[in-house]
């Protein structure tokens, strides 16, 4: 290996190395009921259909992750 070959590989490391650092991330929102399921339940009343559909809802996705756990 040429020296140039390495000082390259060396910038190309730090340059990833100082890219992957400076990202920023907004806060990450998908597990806010993981700390606390209370914080998710929703204490107001429901528009007409609404209720019906949140059970709908709620009972496909834990159908759904049901399935996946069995999966793997």
């Amino acid at each position: 290996m040429s020296v140039r070959t390495i000082r390259l590989g060396g910038v190309l490391l730090l340059a990833a190395l100082l890219s992957a650092c400076s990202t920023s991330r907004g806060p990450d929102r998908g597990n806010d009921c993981s700390a606390s399921r209370n914080s998710c339940m929703y204490e107001g009343s429901y528009e007409p259909g609404e209720r019906e559909y949140a059970e709908r809802e709620a009972s496909r996705l834990n159908k759904a992750a049901a399935r996946r756990l069995r999966r793997s």
